[in-house]
């Protein structure tokens, strides 16, 4: 399924191996990411012939906000096949967007495989740079005997210097992991507890901030989109509308679409109560 962009709507209210991967190894990602990748926030760089990784899982999913000085553990999952050596190593090179690796002068994360097909995990804790805006981790299988690569993983995270609460926009895809969701509405019943409202017919459980600026309708269990929500923010004579989904696409999109209606309504509504005399 193709991710995309997080689903979005308006409506307006009237009034060990530390130098075995050389940055001029990786120098050209920085080109497939700012011509090709500019979006994206996990791809791979062109294949070569003969061997190949490709990415299974990550934690923290790629996209998400890391806050500057804070101590991150990163545990990342890779399929490979190696055809043109005995053997390789699968690596874990964090870099920021400016090419300078962020690890200092300790050994990278390295796992040695074997000729064939096979699935490792790796594991390492970085901290994230204060001076930059954006951590990348190149995960690059190095068949021996090779001095470059090519083929790597890029996972792209965005680096951020305070995180007020819950954020409108949490993540940049609409299609999630269903740990996006469940960190995201731990952190909204955390911050809105006394908000909180239940509708066990709708399988729905509601949230506002105290301003009333955000309004979140995450679903539950029962739900023919769950996991997913929608967020409505209303400013300055606005509402913005926003969603994201980890389970089933079709029944979120008909979910979305219903709250648009209801705001639109609402707000005719409203219009049509000022215009009374």
């Amino acid at each position: 399924m193709m991710r995309r962009p997080a689903q979005r709507g308006n409506r307006r209210v009237r009034s060990g191996l530390a130098g075995l991967l050389t940055v001029q190894a990786l120098a050209f990602s920085q080109v497939v990411i700012a011509e090709e990748q500019a979006n994206a926030w996990a791809f791979n760089a062109p294949r070569a012939e003969g061997y190949a990784i490709e990415l299974v899982s990550a934690e923290p999913p790629p996209g998400t906000p890391l806050l500057r000085g804070a101590s991150v553990p990163f545990k990342v999952t890779v399929k490979y096949a190696l055809d043109v050596a005995p053997r390789g190593t699968v690596i874990l090179v964090f870099q920021d967007e400016s090419n300078k690796v962020v690890t200092g002068e300790r050994g990278q994360t390295t796992v040695e495989v074997e000729r064939g097909n096979g699935t490792v995990t790796l594991a390492d804790k970085v901290v994230v740079p204060s001076d930059a805006n954006e951590l990348r981790l190149f995960i690059p299988i190095m068949p021996d005997g090779l001095t470059t690569t090519t083929g790597e993983i890029t996972l792209r995270y965005p680096i951020t210097s305070s995180f007020s609460g819950p954020q409108y926009m949490p993540y940049p895809l609409a299609d999630i992991t269903a740990t996006q969701w469940a960190d995201y509405h731990r952190l909204v019943a955390d911050t809105f507890a006394s908000s909180r409202r239940e509708f066990p017919d709708e399988y729905l459980e509601v949230f506002h901030s105290p301003d009333s600026a955000l309004h979140l309708a995450f679903t539950s269990a029962g739900h023919p989109a769950h996991p997913a929500w929608i967020t409505r923010k209303a400013q300055d004579g606005s509402v913005d509308q926003i969603g994201y989904f980890a389970g089933p696409e079709e029944p979120f999109s008909e979910m979305f679409l219903s709250y648009r209606a209801l705001t639109k309504k609402t707000l005719g509504e409203t219009a049509d109560a000022e215009s009374d005399p």
